[in-house]
């Protein structure tokens, strides 16, 4: 049986003609009105509605829900696309989610102008669809984008005091790392050699003029890294200001350093990681929000659909299957 989804961008005409025949229970691409197989709340989607889209997909149309094209005959599919069509203009109105005409009458005219317009009729008679068709999946596709950003704009309803909970749990995240400048003598060809070589310059000026100046933040330090770099970095970071290191390998030679400036680890302030931590809080919110609205969305309308003998399918109430659809509807990508 067909898994009752709503639809993603894929669906076409399919999207929008489902919404005429759940919604507006009017004729689908000359469908009449015939007896009814399946009731989404108060709205009626009638047997002709069924057998139009069946035509569609047996001429080659490919409309797919979201997560794939859903299985079954193509009568199965076409009623799953119906059901699932009826559930996502349900739950855009019953949000309070108004999507005009205006919106709509764009969204044709941007299909045209992308396809072209003979080769949008040429589609158009080849799948057996209507203009009118064409229109009503735009609202659907309208209305489906509506949702997503609805619930985006309550996931990023952060309050500050959550912003400073999270930035205090989680100061360790937050910090500046301890910074070290050193001057650094590399490519000596044995440990001997940088011995001799400090003992002949010495740690002072004469030092500083044959060394490399460089600055390294902690973080640098990497045991995963090169293993010819990480031993010099720890070394450097374990080393007291101002005093010579021991010879060190590095990169297969070796080399001496010299820490000249030490600047402690400090908690950077909140204003500067704000943007950061909103970021992260909104991403879990969105998360959180989305797999509950999905989970309840499926629940409501299956409690709302009734299918008629022969024409039960996952997402009607009584389907023995189970009332799960769609795992993610309204996730993004």
């Amino acid at each position: 049986m067909p898994r009752c989804q709503p639809l993603s961008r894929r669906s076409a005409a399919v999207l929008l003609a489902a919404l005429a025949c759940a919604w507006l229970a009017v004729g689908c691409g000359g469908a009449g009105s015939g007896p009814t197989v399946a009731r989404v709340g108060g709205a009626a989607i009638d047997r002709d509605s069924v057998e139009h889209w069946t035509s569609v997909l047996e001429r080659g149309g490919t409309p797919s829900v979201l997560g794939g094209e859903a299985p079954g005959t193509p009568t199965q599919k076409a009623l799953a696309f119906l059901v699932s069509a009826a559930w996502l203009q349900g739950e855009a109105r019953r949000e309070g989610l108004d999507i005009s005409d205006r919106a709509v009458e764009r969204s044709l005219a941007q299909r045209r102008e992308v396809s072209g317009n003979a080769e949008f009729e040429q589609s158009l008679e080849a799948s057996g669809q209507t203009t009118a068709d064409i229109e009503l999946e735009a609202r659907a596709e309208l209305a489906a984008a509506a949702i997503r950003e609805a619930l985006a704009r309550r996931a990023a309803a952060v309050s500050e005091a959550t912003v400073v909970g999270y930035y205090r749990r989680n100061a360790a995240q937050f910090h500046h790392h301890e910074a070290r400048d050193i001057e650094i003598v590399r490519g000596l060809p044995s440990a001997a050699a940088a011995s001799a070589l400090v003992e002949r310059v010495g740690t002072g000026a004469g030092f500083t003029r044959i060394a490399t100046p460089e600055g390294l933040a902690q973080n640098t330090v990497a045991p995963t890294g090169p293993p010819t770099k990480v031993p010099l970095l720890r070394a450097i970071f374990a080393a007291r200001a101002g005093v010579v290191s021991a010879p060190v390998r590095s990169n297969g030679k070796w080399a001496v350093f010299i820490v000249r400036k030490i600047e402690p680890p400090t908690l950077k302030p909140l204003s500067e990681v704000r943007p950061e931590i909103l970021e992260r809080l909104v991403a879990q919110r969105r998360a959180a929000m989305t797999t509950r609205f999905d989970r309840e969305y499926v629940q409501r309308w299956s409690a709302r659909t009734e299918c008629t003998q022969g024409y039960v399918i996952p997402g009607c109430a009584h389907y023995a299957g189970g009332a799960e659809t769609a795992a993610d509807p309204f996730s993004e990508g």
